[in-house]
């Protein structure tokens, strides 16, 4: 079921009064997206523990993106 289909469903047929938002079922106070930037976080602080790790992950050069197909594309249509 999509976002929206939820929070239209959610507030016509589930919702009481006092009930919380459907952004919080949707989201929740720990989401995906905020559960992987609280690990990025606790990574990078257990890499700044280690002095050598850090010295070492501050030399390295920032990653590259892939590149870029140099194929042309052709139209969708005939």
């Amino acid at each position: 079921m999509g976002e929206a289909a939820f929070t239209v469903a959610y507030g016509k047929l589930a919702r009481r009064e006092g009930d919380p938002p459907a952004l919080t079922y949707l989201l929740g106070f720990d989401s995906e997206p905020i559960r992987a930037e609280k690990a990025l976080f606790d990574l990078a602080e257990w890499a700044r523990a280690h002095p050598d790790l850090a010295a070492l992950l501050g030399r390295l050069p920032p990653p590259r993106s892939p590149p870029r197909s140099t194929a042309r594309r052709r139209p969708a249509w005939p």
